[in-house]
């Protein structure tokens, strides 16, 4: 076999894989499958596609279909820098990487490789029930064929010359958030071969990506990688910035108090300029990791350079100024036998995870993957493992002078130095002594250890009254409101004091209805933002004027408007990890203008006010959007008869608005069509000028800022278990469920906004329904009526499947085609996201079970169904190429309308205190924020 062979790229990872803690050794004769003719030879990657020799290296653009999926490695010579380290040491004291191992894999002798990593339309999810199923092969639709130079064995100061499995989880992660990256910029540290980023910067519209390490060797081989893919960039689009401008090598040290800091005095290759530090400060979000948890003292260096990139605000103009920046770590679990522990254990996750609970700044939690899409060749095994993390709870306020005095202020609102405080046992104390100088040292920090939240007692009080009746008058933006934010991800906390002695605040505070005591004796419990609140009558733990179930786009929306009253309490629940994981992150993020429903119907009326209020509030609080107009593509003289009447009703309904003075829709002929879009055909076309796309996530947690910012909470992870009507007190008790336990609140007025959720929430309400009208949502039914309650209703569960295209998007607006006669969805249409690529979707399938989002690459993402859609897409877009559509992901729509029955309306029935949102589909996104108007309306 020559220096130069190549073989495809696959791998089937072992249980007892080696890794960076498990060094490779001699086989011994006693190994079942020792030869002691062929302990030297060469490590090869097994192909199950070919078993061939090896041909002569080439281009990939270059081989044939057969050839394509290539790997190929050379001598240790060719690459000295790559093999200095391994020289260096015993063959007996090098590592290697799970990747690369496979049973007919000789031992390691110290050569450096090329392989050949795909990322693609794979769309295979293995998950624990599936780790062993056959892998799904199939052609196809999108794939980037990344060549990476790397080490095949090194000592474990060089393990970043290796790739690890780490990496492919990750880039699975960051493609699955790719909508979130418009017009950011990444940090990857331990860059290592430079894999991640490349990936990241193919598949994701990233702006930039810094890919970081410390050792000048393995930066080198990164530079040399990403130089051997700059064609893959270029032939994707010419407007795009090539591979070279988009990745940076750079250095960083975990030990300098500056990480970017030159480690000389002159500036060297990879070393940060002032422009790129800059750079990453005002425009860094993003910061991930791939299988750098390995050694318990870099970990421990690792922790700390987490803490000082996460800690750092983003610019006030950042759209996830409010959020902060995040930082994915994935990893794989590996097992040694501990003496101490007599058992196999993750020692180096283990550390890391309780070096991060032990940190002050910092905190993370696990990302469930189960469900995550896969776009890398890979098998995902059950060790392999994502850790989110943030900042926790720090306030460093002090030094801006206004919130020292909104502090005051408050402060002295709720607890005036005129009035004498009754400490038990101490006697009268004036408050500014001890609050002072508690709150207004060089810092105030709030530590958070082994889950508990220390305050002292009038930081306790403070934190409290603060976030229940803070009040836009006087507390501005930047004071612990801002702060408190930390709080989503820690639901509930144990608040514990640190005075000595039990204090008793005997004054009623703001609201007559309500008091606070304070008792070392009870462990208080917080959901977030209050401490136990006392209720002469047990068992509601605490009260609030507002419960919103669902933190979905509606759900925040309705959240935000209320909590915006600055009259009473706002409380916004969620059972997932956060906000708009379901039917809101899962859809075409179009701003509809409310053309297609019936004149009379809630979808007609929401939307058109829906699309008004989109894009005041957008352009009003920086929210990514774009009004791109929409036509309604038609192919027959039927279509354009139903053309006619569309544009018609709409010249009836939007009416001329100060922002859209020109006419609601208008009609273009086949030769205007050609004119503007060429690629595009049809007979005539509906212009829509008031369609347009919306960043859905920078939405959602612009409402999410919003409703903190307000007064109002939004608490993750809690499920609502029960409801009944409070007959004697009045309002509705809730009993929910977090993962600390039990929750019972009280609510004046709760409104169900659970989404694919709101029949099986509604049906834990315990009271009598009405049987009648069956037909819940039909445009005659007066859902609205607060005569009676709502009747039980059954949502259907409608999936749709989106694909996305690799090629350069082919038109500059949204193209519809002629929607079906009972509105079950409006055809497979073609959008654009906010970075211009096209997408088509979704298609109609009702299914059964609410979480299926699975994309079956072997059905959907099968080149027979890519063909189908393909014809489907051809009748208004004959240029698009099936080999060009894969299968992006899917989402899930609640209907009230089952399979073959006629169009039902939005049903939004308020009755007695009770608010149920049933049936709210498309166009729920567009209308989010009239929904909030009606319901505010209904209340008040």
């Amino acid at each position: 076999m020559s220096d130069q062979d190549i073989h495809s790229h696959s791998f089937s990872p072992h249980s007892t894989t080696p890794g960076p803690q498990t060094p490779l050794r001699e086989p011994r004769e006693s190994d079942p499958d020792h030869n002691s003719n062929n302990t030297t030879k060469r490590l090869r990657l097994h192909s199950p596609s070919s078993d061939s020799d090896s041909q002569q290296l080439k281009h990939p653009d270059d081989l044939p279909e057969s050839e394509s999926n290539t790997e190929f490695y050379h001598d240790a010579n060719s690459d000295p820098e790559l093999q200095s380290d391994i020289e260096s040491s015993d063959v007996d004291d090098l590592v290697l990487s799970e990747v690369h191992i496979h049973p007919d894999n000789g031992r390691v002798d110290g050569q450096t490789r090329t392989s050949i990593f795909h990322v693609g339309s794979h769309s295979l999810i293995q998950t624990e029930t599936n780790i062993d199923a056959p892998k799904v092969t199939k052609d196809l639709s999108w794939d980037y064929a990344v060549e990476i130079q790397h080490a095949m064995g090194t000592t474990l100061r060089g393990v970043g010359s290796q790739v690890w499995m780490g990496c492919f989880l990750l880039v699975d992660w960051m493609i699955s958030i790719r909508e979130q990256l418009i017009g950011n910029v990444a940090l990857e540290l331990g860059g290592g071969t430079g894999l991640a980023s490349i990936a990241v910067c193919l598949a994701t519209p990233v702006e930039k990506v810094f890919c970081t390490d410390y050792d000048i060797t393995v930066l080198s081989n990164c530079e040399r990688n990403i130089a051997l893919n700059h064609h893959l960039q270029d032939s994707k689009s010419q407007d795009t910035l090539v591979l070279n401008k988009r990745i940076l090598p750079r250095r960083y040290n975990w030990l300098f108090d500056d990480p970017m800091d030159s480690v000389s005095s002159s500036q060297e290759k990879f070393d940060w300029n002032t422009l790129e530090k800059e750079e990453w400060k005002s425009k860094g979000a993003f910061i991930f990791a791939a299988d750098v948890v390995y050694d318990d003292s870099l970990t421990d260096a690792l922790i700390t350079c987490l803490e000082k990139l996460l800690v750092e605000p983003l610019p006030k103009d950042h759209r996830f100024h409010r959020r902060g920046r995040v930082a994915y770590v994935t990893m794989e679990k590996r097992f040694n036998f501990s003496l101490d522990q007599l058992n196999v254990v993750a020692q180096a996750f283990d550390y890391f995870v309780k070096k991060i609970a032990e940190s002050t700044l910092i905190e993370a939690h696990r990302v469930d993957c189960s469900q995550l899409a896969q776009h890398c060749d890979y098998e995902r095994s059950k060790d392999l493992v994502m850790q989110h993390t943030s900042a926790s709870l720090t306030l460093n306020e002090n030094a801006d002078p206004d919130v020292r005095v909104d502090m005051e202020m408050t402060l002295n609102e709720i607890a005036p130095e005129s009035l004498p405080y009754v400490h038990a046992d101490e006697g009268p104390d004036d408050m500014p002594g001890h609050v002072k100088s508690s709150l207004f040292g060089v810092s105030l920090n709030i530590p958070i250890t082994n889950g508990r939240l220390n305050l002292g007692t009038w930081q306790g009080i403070w934190l409290c009254e603060h976030r229940s009746h803070a009040s836009a008058s006087h507390l501005s933006p930047s004071s612990i409101a801002i702060a408190m934010l930390r709080f989503r991800q820690r639901i509930p906390l144990d608040i514990a004091f640190t005075r000595s002695r039990a204090c008793v605040l005997s004054q009623k505070l703001h609201s007559p209805r309500r008091h606070f005591t304070y008792s070392r004796s009870n462990s208080l419990q917080a959901t977030h933002y209050a401490l136990s609140h006392s209720h002469p009558q047990e068992p509601p733990q605490f009260e609030v004027d507002h419960l919103v179930i669902g933190a979905g786009v509606v759900g925040l929306a309705i959240a935000e408007r209320l909590s915006a009253r600055g009259a009473g309490s706002t409380l916004l629940v969620e059972k997932n990890q956060l906000a708009g994981q379901e039917t809101s992150s899962r859809n075409s993020e179009v701003i509809h203008a409310g053309l297609y429903y019936p004149q009379d119907s809630l979808k007609t009326r929401l939307c058109i006010r829906g699309n008004e209020l989109m894009y005041e509030f957008c352009e009003k609080n920086n929210v990514e959007h774009r009004q791109t107009t929409k036509w309604v593509v038609g192919q027959s003289e039927a279509d354009l008869v139903y053309l006619e009447g569309l544009s018609k009703k709409a010249e009836a309904l939007l009416l001329p608005t100060k922002r859209m003075p020109g006419p609601a829709t208008f009609i273009i002929n086949e030769k205007q069509m050609l004119a503007e879009e060429p690629q595009v055909r049809g007979k005539a076309a509906l212009v829509s000028p008031r369609t347009g796309i919306v960043d859905v996530h920078g939405l959602m947690s612009t409402l999410e800022a919003r409703i903190q910012d307000h007064g109002g909470d939004v608490i993750l992870q809690c499920e609502v278990t029960g409801m009944e009507r409070m007959y004697d007190l009045g309002g509705y008790k809730v009993n929910m469920m977090t993962p600390a336990g039990a929750v019972t609140v009280k609510a004046a007025t709760v409104i169900n906004s659970a989404g694919l959720h709101a029949d099986k929430v509604y049906s834990l309400l315990k009271q009598p329904y009405p049987t009648l009208p069956k037909d819940v949502g039909k445009v005659n039914h007066n859902a609205n009526s607060a005569e009676h309650p709502l009747p039980l209703f059954k949502l259907h569960y409608c999936k749709g499947h989106y694909y996305g295209y690799s090629g350069r998007a082919l038109v500059s607006r949204l193209i519809y085609p002629v929607p079906d006669n009972n509105l079950t969805g409006l055809g497979t249409h073609l959008t654009l996201d906010l970075s211009g690529r096209m997408r088509f979707g979704p298609d109609t399938l009702y299914v059964e079970q609410l979480n299926d989002y699975f994309v079956d690459p072997s059905t959907v993402g099968s080149s027979e169904s890519l063909e189908l859609v393909s014809q489907v897409v051809a009748s208004y877009l004959p240029a698009v190429k099936a080999s060009a559509l894969y299968a992006d992901y899917a989402g899930i729509r609640p209907k009230l309308a089952g399979p073959g029955e006629p169009f039902r309306d939005f049903v939004i029935h308020h009755h007695d205190g009770f608010v149920n949102l049933a049936g709210i589909e498309s166009p729920g996104l567009t209308s989010s924020l009239a929904i909030a108007e009606y319901v505010e309306s209904m209340l008040y």
